[in-house]
């Protein structure tokens, strides 16, 4: 796009300066000079409105393919899990028993896993909201074969401080950062439960995450959850 400078006009002439119009009857509305002739604004019109005619249509189809363009399923840029727990097996991810989902090796932080694993003993999992209903053990956790389980709304606190304490790792560490911490909802997801409070009872989905080769984050299509065999991403559900 043009750049253009914008310079004041003097308010008087200079000393010594005399306008070649002096006397004429324009030379009492400055603002005669300051514009084309007739011919050439025509001309100028005419240049900025072809402009617009060009320019209009192109941006409003850049600003709708931006919009509807879907994400590609296999992208170049990140590891992904696949569309199961077998899938992500075969692909090099593990399960991640505090964010709940499976994440390629390369961005699982092993170490703060195993040290925030220690505190999900203290709460219980079912497989319903009541929690009355049917436990499901740690061990079965592990696994990473379920689809959503129920737990206190207590976890999502201990889940949030280790989110935080994983991007800080990253950022401190110069590593990459997994494509479920590098979308803004988690962050602003943990924002909403320490200021307005847990919900009594909430679930927890599994989750397919990215790892990107590059400092980039892929927003909400870097993650997703697997509904009826497909990809959905958060804005789809």
């Amino acid at each position: 796009m043009a750049t253009f400078a914008y310079h004041s006009l003097p308010s008087k002439p200079a000393p010594g300066h005399q306008s070649p119009d002096a006397g004429s009857p324009s030379s009492s509305k400055p603002w005669v000079k300051l514009f084309p002739s007739l011919p050439s604004r025509r001309l100028l019109v005419i240049c900025t409105s072809v402009f617009l005619l060009v320019l209009t249509p192109a941006t409003i189809i850049l600003a709708q393919n931006s919009k509807s363009t879907p994400p590609p399923q296999h992208s170049s840029r990140r590891e992904e899990c696949g569309i199961s727990p077998s899938e992500a097996r075969n692909n090099n991810c593990v399960f991640d028993p505090v964010l709940m989902g499976w994440v390629p090796w390369r961005c699982h932080n092993a170490p703060l896993a195993r040290d925030f694993l220690a505190q999900t003993h203290n709460f219980t999992f079912h497989r319903s909201p009541d929690q009355s209903s049917t436990e499901i053990t740690i061990d079965e956790i592990l696994r990473g074969e379920w689809q959503t389980i129920y737990v206190d709304s207590q976890f999502y606190i201990t889940q949030c401080l280790y989110t935080w304490k994983k991007t800080w790792g990253a950022a401190a560490g110069g590593s990459v950062l997994d494509g479920y911490l590098g979308d803004e909802h988690h962050t602003n997801h943990c924002e909403m439960l320490i200021t307005k409070g847990p919900e009594r009872e909430r679930n927890l989905y599994m989750k397919y995450v990215s790892c990107p080769w590059g400092h980039d984050g892929a927003g909400r299509f870097g993650w997703y959850r697997v509904m009826g065999g497909k990809r959905v991403y958060r804005a789809d559900v």
